[in-house]
């Protein structure tokens, strides 16, 4: 068996590594390839029944390609002009000393919608079922926290009800939301109650996170978005053209 965390980790750190030493279209070009050959032993060894045509993964490492090209589009290897000299050596000095455990947070962010909590005094939280991390599983009559492993946001789509903007902001509509705030008031009610719970229980075990108001179409959503691994994030592949990428790859290899 094959733990994908410890290679995904391990990919990470000698992808950095390469970056620094080669180049970054170098190293992504390595980085796709090797993760292609490693795919087609697989195939080659334990699957040769099937058809050629067909993309057969093995069970342990059937979310290779989605970590792979997380770690492409990452701010330590693909971080540009809107980063400071600063910010890019500390997130490179981060990612090359961090945990297995804690770099499958940075790679691939944990996604909760969180307008439909309530819970009483005393109650104890269940926090829903994370979503997938593309915009096409947003709503927006909902909001969501996403915890990329080093900030927290808070994404509230236009459409959320009204009751929710108020009892969790005091607020009369969305529109007066005050996004500069980087805490979720103190209110007396369910709903307030359960969201800061839910930061409570997101945040668990990990370091502190400045936490993110962001409105629908407001211009942090932009910065927001490129935490979503699954979309096409500017020059980098979605998740689902880089597995089309790599099944091409792996056909080309057998053949």
């Amino acid at each position: 068996t094959t733990d994908h965390e410890t290679v995904t980790a391990y990919l990470l750190k000698q992808s950095i590594e390469a970056n620094r030493e080669r180049g970054s279209k170098e190293m992504k070009e390595a980085l796709a390839v090797r993760t292609a050959k490693i795919l087609a032993a697989y195939r080659e060894k334990c699957s040769v029944q099937s058809p050629l045509g067909q993309l057969i993964l093995p069970e342990t490492l059937k979310l290779l390609p989605l970590y792979v090209n997380s770690i492409m589009k990452h701010d330590a290897l693909a971080g540009g002009n809107e980063m400071t000299v600063d910010d890019k050596a500390w997130m490179i000095e981060l990612m090359r000393g961090v945990k297995v455990e804690d770099a499958m947070r940075l790679l691939y962010p944990k996604i909760v919608p969180v307008s439909d909590l309530e819970i009483t005094e005393g109650e104890e939280l269940q926090l829903p079922t994370p979503v997938r991390a593309s915009i096409e599983f947003f709503q927006n009559d909902k909001a969501y926290f996403i915890d990329n492993g080093i900030v927290l946001f808070l994404w509230i789509g236009l459409n959320v009800p009204q009751k929710w903007v108020s009892e969790v902001f005091g607020a009369a509509s969305i529109a007066v939301v005050d996004t500069e705030s980087h805490v979720i008031p103190e209110k007396d009610n369910a709903t307030s109650r359960a969201l800061r719970r839910a930061i409570q229980m997101i945040s668990l075990g990990t370091r502190s996170k400045k936490l993110f108001i962001i409105k629908e179409k407001e211009t942090l959503e932009s910065w927001m978005k490129k935490f979503l691994v699954e979309d096409k994030v500017g020059a980098h592949m979605s998740y689902v053209d880089f597995l089309c990428y790599v099944h091409r790859e792996i056909r080309t290899l057998l053949s």
